[in-house]
């Protein structure tokens, strides 16, 4: 799982290249053992579980407006 989740870094430059406003938001068991994994790969935030997407989305929402 933790070489998938270093795939991450491969898109989060991309997107930084392409200039793209796209949020990348991460999580599962790599992000849960390691908690600022999801900063290294450079995304924008991580949730611990399914139910953390609300109040992520929403922040995000918010930086963006």
């Amino acid at each position: 799982m933790l070489p998938s989740a270093l795939l991450v870094e491969h898109l989060t430059k991309l997107l930084t290249i392409k200039k793209s406003n796209i949020k990348v938001v991460v999580g599962g068991a790599p992000f849960n053992s390691d908690h600022q994994l999801w900063e290294k790969v450079g995304a924008h935030a991580m949730g611990n579980n399914a139910s953390d997407v609300i109040g992520i989305i929403k922040r995000i929402e918010g930086e963006v407006s």
